[in-house]
């Protein structure tokens, strides 16, 4: 079953803190493959579940499912600038979807020598409205949508963290796997 969760945060001296959590489980076909196939019944659980968090707050980020989303750090040819064409024309390479079928999001990072590089991001349109109307429809606001990956880097590591690690997410359904390299999601 999908399993819906939710956190209420708050700042705490110079970290936050997680006040409380739950989540409201769903029946098996209300969402598939991470697909939502009922939007009604997922914005009825939004309800409910926002009725028993009693947040202070309807400003959510919500994370985009990791099977329907991409993240790779792309290296840009030596000494060319960085723009969003040099960019979609290095992701095209990789990117299982045409440019007008996804939603795509980009960052310089760190590079040592002349080849500048990027973490780039993607997912399907499809997805990210389909969220995007559920939690809108469920009177949320959406100050953030992340990848899954990032997310959960940015949770387990500490900031500033140095090093190579690799996150390991176990599922009822399926696992993922993150590569983080000092701070950077690279697959």
């Amino acid at each position: 079953d999908t399993v819906p969760r939710w956190a209420t945060v708050r700042r705490s001296g110079q970290g936050y803190t997680c006040d409380r959590h739950g989540d409201i489980p769903l029946a098996s076909e209300v969402i598939q493959d991470e697909i939502i196939q009922n939007t009604e019944a997922v914005i009825s659980s939004l309800q409910r579940l926002m009725a028993a968090a009693k947040p202070k707050t309807k400003r959510v980020i919500a994370a985009i499912p990791e099977r329907h989303s991409f993240v790779k750090v792309l290296t840009l040819p030596a000494d060319s600038p960085i723009t969003e064409n040099a960019v979609q024309i290095e992701a095209a390479q990789f990117v299982p979807y045409s440019a007008g079928e996804m939603f795509t999001s980009w960052v310089t990072i760190p590079s040592v020598g002349h080849e500048p590089k990027v973490l780039f991001g993607a997912a399907p349109r499809t997805v990210i409205e389909s969220y995007l109307h559920v939690l809108e429809r469920a009177n949320l606001e959406v100050a953030r949508l992340e990848l899954e990956s990032l997310a959960l880097a940015r949770g387990i590591l500490p900031a500033n963290y140095h090093g190579v690690s690799i996150i390991l997410d176990l599922g009822t359904t399926r696992s993922t796997l993150v590569l983080v390299v000092d701070g950077i999601v690279h697959f």
